[in-house]
């Protein structure tokens, strides 16, 4: 067996070097492959660039020194996304107390200045409107979008993930599908 995993591999079966329990290889090799897309997937809690790198930072170090105590039966990507999510939420909060900002108000902004990374999903120019459209979602659905679209995980790994019950991210993923295409209807009438 070669030593190289491919990415995709990775994201959804453990290596199988962690058997031997070393974990700083694995540490590593998580580190590589998740560093980018956790990245990707703290833009719908923080804008700010340098804050992302800082909570990526916090969120490897929960990883490590949680590192001994995983089921090595499960797999890591949900697990980091839950870790991300949290920590997310945490600097959010502490954010909202700090300056007094709200969810409204934060996310107002942000999404003028900044692309939702659910709208990454799509990338040719006649499907602007969906971008629009999808931006348009309230930030948990955007997530939800992310995260079943761009990141590819299960119904099961995001409801892991967001903790929340399969039935609720079933039920939002079909209520987002519907309001998507209502509204792609109400444009194409109006063309």
């Amino acid at each position: 067996m070669e030593n190289t995993v491919k990415s995709n591999e990775m994201k959804s079966e453990r290596p199988p070097y962690l058997a031997e329990t070393d974990y700083n290889t694995f540490f590593t090799q998580i580190y590589k492959e998740f560093r980018r897309p956790l990245d990707f997937y703290l833009q719908s809690y923080c804008p700010n660039k340098e804050t992302r790198k800082e909570l990526i930072q916090e969120v490897f170090i929960k990883l490590y020194k949680n590192l001994q105590n995983l089921n090595m039966e499960r797999p890591i990507k949900p697990y980091l996304y839950r870790i991300a999510g949290n920590t997310g939420i945490d600097w959010y909060r502490s954010r909202e107390k700090r300056d007094g900002t709200t969810e409204t108000e934060f996310f107002e902004t942000w999404s003028e200045k900044y692309p939702d990374p659910a709208l990454t999903l799509i990338k040719n120019e006649e499907n602007f409107l969906l971008k629009r459209i999808v931006s348009t979602l309230k930030p948990a659905d955007r997530r939800i979008v992310h995260l079943h679209y761009y990141e590819n995980l299960k119904i099961k790994e995001i409801s892991n993930i967001l903790l929340i019950p399969s039935g609720t991210v079933k039920y939002r993923l079909h209520r987002i599908r519907k309001k998507i295409a209502t509204m792609l209807k109400e444009e194409e009438n109006l063309l």
